[in-house]
């Protein structure tokens, strides 16, 4: 018996509430009896982290288990009804069975998987406090050392011969992300209307002047006009949420507190986000830390305020400093879940000069760094239709259906209706599947077959 699984789409990115739909291949090289088949959706992931603080050096384990759907696809109800038997009698060759699995719309409560090496009894008012998970975690495999999520289907397929029972079980990977869950109207939100803002004081120097001593004519003596108070405010989307693959969604401001002689200058701008992934094995937790660069510019030389400017006391930062810079791809969500989260900053330094109006003389610059935590969301949205499914779609690539009623009962899966098990398509060979070369034991039932209709054609011409 041999076990395969096809899945319709199966290089899409599937999200919440969404359905996976395949079917199960099974190749029978004689008459079989099926007492069960089974498929399930399983999501888990794998924590690993060396233990040093002992004479020997070990590693702690921990997989939890945050996602088990599952399907009893024989014995169906149709075969009930019709034999009124627990299992299915199914000929020699190769059959179908078509199963579909829906992507939870929150991951079940955090448990160990059957072979997690973490007793159950150990840290139990740890994980209590962590049993629910708050995020669907995406799929993670070789990006942080130590943390691993994956998500695959599982099929297996029970046959009884006489009294015994044998199970053949497959399985294959797919792919889940979060769906975005910011609402669609932030997308018409004017970024002077940003509500989440963050806001950093910094006190610029001038180029300092040399004056004469009246005692002493030959001795100068340096001094320093009063410095250029500012206030830096970045203001962001709700719960500052930043989306992976877009365009950083962000209103810069510098405010003038006080009134200073001299002309102020940005020199220089960069823009970085920084991923903590933060794991927790039995009373460990480790954050390894990810750097992006967004943006990085200098030598900008760009006018803010003038000394002689009066009346204008706050200037809008140029789009342009960041506009086009999205956040990279390799990016995952921001998560909470099982032992395992991803949080991220986003970090922006400026480099702000004081110059004399009159001498051009340029004091020192100041780098002045604004650090806030945001959220990074997958940019699926609700109700997405897929026009390609033979491509991962994310972020930007993925198409909207922009009204309700547009969508199809499969959550944009295509219009067709969901495959039925029907009794007449139970036991017979998909016309679909490409055609296979025979195995050894076919090979050997044809070559008896056409001996044994070679012998009837003579035994009817009258020997």
């Amino acid at each position: 018996m041999d076990v395969s699984i096809k899945l319709d789409h199966p290089k899409a990115t599937f999200s919440n509430g969404e359905t996976i739909f395949g079917s199960i291949v099974v190749y029978f090289p004689t008459t079989s009896t099926v007492s069960k088949i089974t498929a399930r959706l399983i999501g888990e992931s794998e924590l690993t982290m060396p233990e040093t603080s002992g004479m020997l050096n070990w590693k702690q384990q921990e997989k939890h288990r945050f996602v088990n759907e599952s399907q009893v696809v024989v014995p169906s109800r149709y075969v009930l009804e019709e034999s009124n038997q627990d299992h299915l009698k199914l000929p020699f060759g190769y059959h179908n069975f078509y199963f579909e699995l829906k992507v939870p719309e929150l991951p079940e409560s955090c448990c160990c998987s059957p072979n997690s090496p973490v007793s159950p009894l150990k840290n139990v008012e740890q994980r209590s406090r962590s049993s629910i998970p708050q995020d669907l975690p995406p799929s993670m495999k070789g990006l942080v050392n130590g943390s691993e999520v994956s998500y695959r289907i599982e099929v297996a397929v029970t046959t009884t011969r006489n009294i015994f029972k044998s199970t053949v079980k497959k399985s294959v990977p797919v792919s889940v992300w979060p769906i975005d869950t910011q609402p669609r109207s932030i997308t018409n939100m004017s970024p002077n209307t940003f509500p989440c803002v963050k806001r950093v004081k910094a006190s610029v120097m001038g180029p300092s002047t040399r004056t004469q001593n009246e005692s002493q004519d030959t001795h100068l003596i340096s001094t320093v006009d009063e410095p250029a108070h500012v206030l830096v405010s970045a203001s962001f989307l709700p719960k500052y949420n930043l989306t992976r693959d877009r365009n950083i969604a962000m209103r810069l401001t510098v405010e003038k507190l006080n009134s200073f002689p001299h002309d102020l200058y940005l020199q220089s701008f960069q823009m970085l986000l920084v991923g903590y992934t933060d794991i927790t094995t039995g009373t460990t937790t480790n954050s390894p830390v990810s750097c992006w660069t967004i943006q990085s510019l200098s030598n900008l030389n760009t006018k803010i305020f003038s000394a002689v400017q009066n009346g204008e006391t706050e200037r809008i930062a140029d789009l342009r400093l960041w506009d086009g810079k999205r956040l990279p791809k390799d990016v995952l969500p921001s998560f909470d879940a099982c032992n395992l989260a991803r949080r991220y900053e986003l970090e922006i330094l400026m480099g702000f000069q004081c110059r004399d109006p009159t001498t051009d003389e340029g004091g020192r610059v100041l780098f002045v760094q604004l650090r806030t935590p945001v959220r990074v969301s997958s940019g699926i949205l609700p109700g997405r239709q897929l026009d390609d499914l033979d491509e991962d779609l994310l972020g930007d690539d993925v198409p909207l259906a922009l009204q309700m009623n547009s969508l199809s009962m499969h959550d944009g899966f295509g219009q067709q209706s969901p495959p039925q098990y029907e009794p007449s398509r139970l036991g017979f060979t998909d016309a679909s599947l490409p055609p296979e070369p025979p195995t050894y034991d076919e090979a050997m039932m044809i070559s008896m077959n056409e001996r044994l209709r070679e012998g009837k054609e003579v035994v009817s011409g009258g020997w």
